[in-house]
């Protein structure tokens, strides 16, 4: 006679336990994920417009426009990042976060286009983004950017002065109509509270080409993994610009001599 063994109640308890400790610790491998959007509400004041954003791996650049009849030699372009109401752990009252900008140096002829973005590492966008959410304490960023001043080749300037600190989003209704889109925001914004460098996966998504609504603002959106003390940052790979790169003003004149 063949004896088969079957499963006691305290071998099936244990294979239980093993199960869902395994199950525990798949899911706490999944490191959190904060995601950003980033906008250039419609400006009709300014002869440079931002009409889209581009990236190069690690920072974000922006495409501009000439309206003017006038050469452009700079600009500097502003940005302000908020968290959109339910976005952010109660604990933290600040709601917006500013980067007042440098001049970007950028040579764009009249009514022509060209892309830029500011120099040196630490300016890089992604990362200041990222530093925005943790000082706000937000699960999910909306950052929005202007151009705030021009630097026209006469001499002149667009306005007259340098604008003052700003604080609050170009576009509040932006912000609002993202109330409510987050999710973990307690996880993310503790997980925040660890990250010391920010870093990039090359090996971003990539996003199919799709039609613009012209009446919309310029629209880009990236995410980071937030593993320990590195946010690990994705830019997706679009391919749907045909701006002109710009060269930093005199790079064109030194690249003849």
């Amino acid at each position: 006679m063949r004896y088969t063994s079957r499963p006691t109640p305290y071998r099936l308890t244990i294979l239980a336990l093993v199960l869902l400790l395994v199950a525990l610790e798949a899911s706490s491998d999944a490191a959190p994920v904060i995601k950003f959007s980033v906008y250039a509400p419609l400006q009709k004041d300014s002869p440079v417009h931002i009409l889209g954003f581009e990236h190069d791996g690690h920072d974000l650049q922006f495409v501009l426009s000439n309206a003017s009849n006038k050469s452009v030699v700079g600009v500097i372009v502003r940005g302000e990042g908020s968290a959109p109401p339910g976005c952010a752990i109660e604990s933290v009252k600040a709601s917006s976060s500013s980067d007042n900008g440098s001049r970007i140096n950028v040579r764009i002829g009249p009514h022509g286009r060209a892309v830029a973005s500011r120099d040196g590492d630490h300016f890089h966008y992604p990362k200041l983004l990222v530093h925005m959410a943790k000082n706000l304490g937000a699960a999910y960023l909306q950052a929005q950017f202007e151009v705030v001043f021009v630097y026209l080749e006469d001499g002149t300037t667009w306005p007259a002065k340098v604008p003052g600190v700003g604080g609050e989003p170009f576009d509040p209704s932006l912000v609002e109509a993202e109330a409510g889109k987050c999710a973990d925001v307690a996880a993310i914004a503790n997980a925040l509270e660890s990250v010391q460098k920010v870093v990039f996966d090359h090996e971003g998504p990539t996003v199919p080409t799709t039609a613009k609504d012209e009446s919309a603002p310029p629209h880009f959106s990236f995410s980071c993994s937030l593993e320990g003390p590195k946010a690990i940052c994705r830019l997706p790979r679009e391919t749907d610009s045909t701006s002109q790169q710009a060269q930093p003003h005199g790079a064109a004149q030194r690249g003849r001599d």
